[in-house]
């Protein structure tokens, strides 16, 4: 049996591949062999219109691990950095794979026996600087190689952006990397994406959503080794189908063993390649949630806001959430702290006792109801709160009754949408997360985080928040209607 070099997906433009062919020349003429899978991918990533243009300036690739893509992108970033004389970027997830990445690289230039490779090396990186995050060359070529941070891209200028382990990218670092290409001086910029299907504790939806983009007809290529379908892992027909190395630098022998130590679910996507089922343990729908978006929220006024404050259960984070309706009948909730429990209560007490911008009423007299929950700090906050002056009949501790009614009129707000907001990040990546659990033996349920380094926490918070301003909504008086009350207190009182 042998192992399948076309790809079950295969979307692109096509173009001149006749500087790919060159490519393929010179990395034969140096030792460096590619399969005719990997050739595939990089002819479909380096097709060029008649303006020698990148026709595919987005490309995506998705394949089962340990199949050889990293030589795929070393074969790119060499044809950045001697065809293009590219400004470039690789970046990834861990430290690990971006070092063997800028290694092998490296080794390309410094290990080749031919003169004139290692010469395009700039004098001071002919001393072998390997300890440094990037490499420079004669030819004006200068290439990067990084951790993906949230501000990693800030302040930059590329030619192109290669982006290893994609499906962990968040959209934080899509936002700051997608626009270091927007002034590319060669005037051809490309960004490309690689990686394997997401498991369902991954954080990001950018790999996810980049693919979608494509196979719905937006321009760029995605290149795809999978199975369409939850796969028997004992299918040896559908391992070759999938994993175009194996049988060469794959070994049926490694595939065996990852079938009787993996799950069934964990097993197709990450040896099967498969895409389908992401959204089956989340919680709240994609689609329900983008259809909640609201842009410019336009708030009904003559409602006072609801707080909410949640504590995480790993004690390591507190969110702040505060919901109003608006004026077409939504509640529109938004984080207003997300932080870490280093930070202190007093920094919540002083936030809740500190007046609002231009007021000289602090925060918690012009609310409904403060709302907190979470047993590592819901007792020494509404203790330092009511020392701060904050009466007790202003705070509201859930109990569980009450904790499973807020996660109903959530979910129920949300595919209802009832439910508005306007993507901020920590709120977003909480909702990507969310699964559900028990509460109770009546069929409640919680949130819970399907990845255990990340916290629900934003999430919880925006769920009090909105059952609160559901069900403890309070209308604001008018001067007027203060005055009149005032008259009919005065009234009351003289009759005494």
């Amino acid at each position: 049996m042998k192992a399948c070099q076309t790809p079950r997906i295969d979307v692109y433009l096509p173009g001149s591949t006749n500087r790919a062919e060159l490519l393929f020349e010179l990395l034969d003429e140096y030792g460096t062999k590619l399969y005719e899978w990997q050739r595939l991918v990089l002819r479909r990533w380096l097709a060029e219109d008649k303006e020698g243009k990148f026709v595919n300036q987005t490309c995506g690739l998705s394949v089962p691990r340990q199949n050889g893509k990293t030589e795929i992108i070393v074969a790119r970033i060499i044809y950045g950095i001697v065809f293009r004389k590219a400004t470039g970027l690789f970046t990834a997830q861990t430290v690990s794979t971006a070092d063997i990445v800028r290694q092998r690289v490296q080794e390309f230039f410094y290990e080749n026996p031919y003169e004139e490779i290692f010469n395009l090396l700039t004098p001071r990186f002919r001393l072998k600087p390997k300890n440094l995050d990037f490499i420079e060359f004669q030819n004006g070529a200068k290439y990067r190689f990084t951790t993906r941070t949230r501000m990693g891209g800030l302040g930059s200028t590329n030619d192109e952006v290669i982006n290893d382990e994609a499906a962990d990218m968040y959209d934080s670092h899509e936002e700051s990397l997608r626009p270091t290409v927007s002034a590319a001086k060669t005037g051809n910029p490309q960004f490309i994406y690689c990686g394997t299907p997401p498991m369902v504790e991954s954080v990001g939806e950018v790999f996810a959503r980049t693919r979608k983009k494509i196979l719905e007809g937006e321009k760029g290529c995605w290149t795809e080794w999978s199975v369409d379908m939850l796969t028997d892992p004992s299918d040896r027909e559908a391992w070759y189908k999938t994993n175009p190395s194996l049988g060469k630098v794959l070994l049926e022998r490694a595939i065996e063993g990852e079938m009787t130590s993996l799950s069934l679910d964990g097993f197709n996507r990450m040896r099967l390649g498969w895409w389908a089922g992401l959204e089956d343990k989340r919680a709240i729908g994609q689609k329900y949630w983008d259809a909640c978006f609201t842009e410019t929220p336009i708030y009904d006024d003559s409602f006072a806001p609801v707080y909410a404050v949640k504590f995480s259960p790993d004690r390591t984070t507190f969110s702040i959430a505060v919901a109003q309706p608006l004026m077409d009948g939504k509640v529109h909730v938004e984080i207003v702290m997300h932080r870490p429990m280093s930070d202190g209560f007093q920094k919540i007490v002083r936030w809740f006792t500190e007046p609002t911008n231009g007021e000289t009423v602090p925060r918690w007299k012009k609310c409904a109801k403060i709302i907190i929950d979470g047993s590592t700090g819901q007792d020494i906050l509404i203790e330092d709160l009511m020392s701060s002056g904050v009466p007790l009949k202003k705070i509201i501790r859930p109990n569980v009754r009450e904790v499973v009614a807020a996660h109903e009129f959530m979910f129920d707000g949300i595919k209802g949408q009832k439910f508005s907001h306007y993507g901020q990040p920590a709120l977003d990546q909480a909702v990507r997360l969310a699964k559900t659990r028990p509460i109770g033996r009546n069929g409640g349920f919680g949130w819970d985080s399907m990845n255990r380094e990340m916290t629900t926490c934003a999430l919880d918070a925006a769920t009090f928040a909105f059952w609160g301003a559901k069900t403890q909504a309070r209308k604001v008086k008018t001067a007027e209607e203060r005055s009149q009350n005032a008259e009919r207190v005065r009234q009351i009182l003289s009759q005494l």
